[in-house]
């Protein structure tokens, strides 16, 4: 493709792939008349679509390939496999410098290992970062680590802290200024260290009889965040339920429910003291309190009781 300016695509990534990958770039294709296009996928199949697309198909080369990693593919084993794959390929040819960036709507857990396998990461960063264009009042802003887990040793915690004093200053530049609520931050941290101590001690003591349950709390703990009110405000789901009763007779006990995960209240707590300037929503924070209440003492003393028996266990 000479020295065009080309962005390599993963054509088999995704659920509906290749179909509505090609119907992308066809989209795309006709908002940039400066790029052209690396399509890594099965010809047979691709080919004919890219047909039916007279805006992208000029400026876009077919990289035939028959292999792809399937959305529910383990990371682990479609990395060691993913050689020739059409997402391997897509990101390979960045690596040679045919494109300037890969796209791929496929396994994302597996683009981010292969990515990091291929490409390696720049100068002075260990972990990249998935990130969002999230819109705001004010245009749209760049959300990072939508990846995020709960695997963080010392170095990466201090890089979180400096993250954070960046987004004070963009909060000060977009005159987004905490109010006198702020104040409650220490409060909600407190809190928050309670319930992740509460999940430690239990988790702690039950992974030594049962190794798998190291493995299974980041994915529980990943579904609470689901749970949680990251992506939409927790003001939504009381309005669906409290307000309008989408779940008529359940609505009250739903509600009591879902902000007995305690993660409801401390994200939207957080969000409130930081970013509205409103107090924390008290009454969405104690169910989840009370259960942190109970829990804790019967975490830390189930603890104490298996602790005896740890080194022989192990």
């Amino acid at each position: 493709m000479g020295e065009r300016t080309a962005i390599s695509i993963d054509g088999m990534g995704g659920d509906r792939a290749p179909e509505i990958v090609v119907e992308g770039l066809e989209r795309f294709a006709a908002q940039r008349s400066d790029l052209h296009f690396l399509l890594h996928g099965d010809e047979v199949r691709l080919k004919p679509l890219l047909q039916q697309a007279p805006t992208a198909a000029p400026r876009t080369e077919i990289r035939h390939t028959t292999q792809i990693v399937a959305m529910d593919a383990k990371p682990s084993q479609a990395i060691r496999r993913g050689k020739g794959t059409s997402m391997w390929n897509a990101i390979d040819a960045v690596k040679s410098g045919e494109a300037i960036a890969a796209v791929s709507a496929g396994n994302t857990g597996v683009l981010m290992g292969m990515s990091l396998l291929v490409l390696r990461t720049l100068p002075g960063l260990r972990r990249p970062a998935l990130v969002a264009a999230w819109p705001t009042r004010k245009g749209v802003s760049a959300v990072l680590d939508l990846g995020a887990d709960i695997h963080a040793d010392a170095e990466q915690l201090v890089e979180f802290a400096i993250n954070c004093l960046i987004l004070a200053g963009l909060m000060v530049w977009y005159e987004m200024v905490p109010m006198i609520y702020i104040l409650w931050a220490p409060v909600i941290i407190l809190y928050t260290l309670l319930v992740a101590l509460t999940l430690a001690f239990f988790g702690a003591a039950i992974n030594v009889y049962y190794r798998d349950v190291g493995q299974a709390l980041p994915v529980i703990l990943s579904l609470l965040m689901y749970a949680s009110p990251v992506i939409y405000p927790l003001k939504l789901v009381k309005e669906k339920l409290l307000e309008q009763r989408a779940a008529g007779e359940w609505s009250e006990l739903l509600y009591t429910l879902y902000t007995a995960n305690p993660l409801a209240g401390i994200i939207d707590a957080f969000q409130n003291v930081v970013l509205r300037g409103q107090p924390p929503d008290f009454s969405a924070m104690i169910p989840g309190a009370i259960g942190m209440t109970i829990l804790l003492p019967l975490s830390y003393r189930y603890f104490k009781r298996a602790e005896a028996n740890f080194a022989d266990v192990i």
